[in-house]
């Protein structure tokens, strides 16, 4: 489905699982992003008081803390090399410039820009790759797709999806703030019962 899907069994398996039935920026989404937020707010409020609240580690488990923080700031770049071999979202396709005539290329949430005669996809590398054939995006947009190199800069779009709103990103980064507001809050009532 146009280069998204969730890497659920990495580093064992690197296919992207998709059902293919909602994309992100669909209104079933929305409902359900806006309903989470709305959850969390609820919870923050009801439960001024804190009644389990969150405690900082005791100096015991630090060092475990770390051990668990370093592999997760490390797995991914012992990881790198296994990305590109499997080619996940072109990356390894991309990277070898003088090979692509046929490759396919999948790109998730990248820019689609409008040149005038010549429209352009931007990979995430900054590398603008022409678009030839009927089916483009109406204006500068965020898009996915699935095309195939005509060469090594012009490609043939097969599959597209436009973004055509950015709420979702804002209604997620609303959440997150949430989520840390409600994580403060409960340190500092810790804090004033001790």
């Amino acid at each position: 489905m146009c280069g998204s899907g969730v890497l659920f069994f990495a580093p064992f398996n690197w296919d992207g699982f998709s059902l293919g039935l909602l994309w992100p920026d669909s209104y079933a989404v929305l409902l359900a992003t806006l309903i989470s937020v709305a959850v969390i707010a609820f919870c923050m409020f009801k439960h001024r008081g804190v009644k389990v609240p969150l405690r900082l580690l005791p100096a015991t488990r630090l060092p475990f803390a770390v051990v668990v923080l370093t592999v997760y700031l490390v797995a991914p770049l012992l990881l790198t090399e296994s990305v590109i071999r499997t080619d996940i979202n072109s990356i390894a396709t991309l990277q070898d410039a003088e090979n692509r005539a046929g490759q396919t290329l999948l790109m998730d949430r990248e820019r689609y820009i409008k040149g005038g005669p010549n429209d352009y996809i931007e990979t995430f590398a900054g590398e603008r790759l022409m678009v030839i054939g009927s089916l483009r995006a109406e204006t500068d947009s965020v898009v996915s797709l699935q095309a195939t190199f005509l060469d090594n800069s012009r490609v043939q779009i097969e599959q597209l999806h436009v973004f055509h709103n950015h709420w979702r990103d804002h209604v997620s980064y609303m959440g997150l703030l949430l989520i840390v507001a409600y994580w403060l809050g409960s340190l500092w009532a810790e804090r004033r019962v001790e």
